[in-house]
Formats: C-alpha cells, structure tokens, sequence
C-alpha cells in the first residue's frame, strides 16, 4: 500500500522522487525500477525544456 501512495503522490507530484522512495520503503533505484512497472515517469521534462537543453549540446 506505501509503494501505491508514494507512486500516486509522485505521479501528481506532490512528492520528490526521493520523498517518494523513502515513504514506500525502498531505495530511490528500487522505486524508479517499480515506478517503470506501473507505467509511472520518473523524468519529466516538459517539451519547452527539452528543446533548451538540446540547442545548448548542440552549441558545444
């Protein structure tokens, strides 16, 4: 049941990544492994953000 609300609480991100972890008792590798089971994102970037960071490797 912790896992399930610290995915939840993530997923609306109402918890850090870390913050998640620590609330389902796992290690932050071990909930990013179980957030990938249940179709949950562990990266969020928003399409403007991801846009940014490619023109700047493109730069170097």
């Amino acid at each position: 049941m912790k896992l399930y609300t610290a995915l939840l609480l993530f997923q609306e991100q109402k918890l850090s990544i870390g913050k998640a972890a620590q609330l389902s008792g796992l290690c932050i590798y071990d909930f990013m492994m179980e957030a990938g089971k249940h179709n949950v994102a562990v990266i969020n970037y928003d399409t403007q953000d991801l846009k940014q960071e490619l023109e700047v490797l493109n730069e170097c």
